[in-house]
């Protein structure tokens, strides 16, 4: 336990200060998180949905789970459950949810190092729709794995 301290002010009036720097430090550390995290509101949320239907799950069931599903994993790599794409494969994680310039699935897409789906390059409006759905924070419904068609 910090002992007590008296202070006296410039007006002689004595106050009574308890340090108690761990509580402090907390209390900065905790102010510090909630304004460095980004607050997703509910368009936010609708957006993440919305880029996930319309870009993610599509191109993944018809490009993607065949060569990279549950009963095969080229490179190790399964994109059936956000799980498995933050668990990633032989090269590392499939993305960085919020980062997609450190996410190896949009390298893939855009053929700058891996070249997916082997069968040719998708177009550019789908490459920049799942980028857009990784940086909006990857949104996938809860649960959902997905399976072939």
């Amino acid at each position: 336990m910090i002992p007590n301290t008296m202070h006296h002010d410039s007006g002689g009036n004595v106050a009574l200060h308890r340090c108690r720097a761990g509580i402090v430090w907390r209390c900065l550390y905790v102010t510090i998180l909630a304004l460095a995290s980004p607050t997703v509101t509910a368009e936010d949320a609708r957006r993440g949905r919305d880029l996930y239907e319309t870009h993610v799950r599509p191109t993944f069931v018809k490009h993607c789970i065949k060569c990279h599903g549950e009963s095969k994993q080229e490179g190790g790599l399964r994109l059936t459950s956000m799980e498995s794409l933050l668990a990633g494969g032989d090269s590392g994680p499939a993305i960085v949810p919020g980062q997609p310039e450190q996410s190896l699935l949009v390298e893939a897409l855009r053929y700058e190092s891996l070249e997916m789906p082997p069968s040719g390059k998708l177009d550019d409006e789908t490459a920049d729709g799942i980028t857009k759905w990784i940086k909006a924070g990857s949104h996938w419904p809860p649960g959902l794995v997905l399976k072939p068609t």
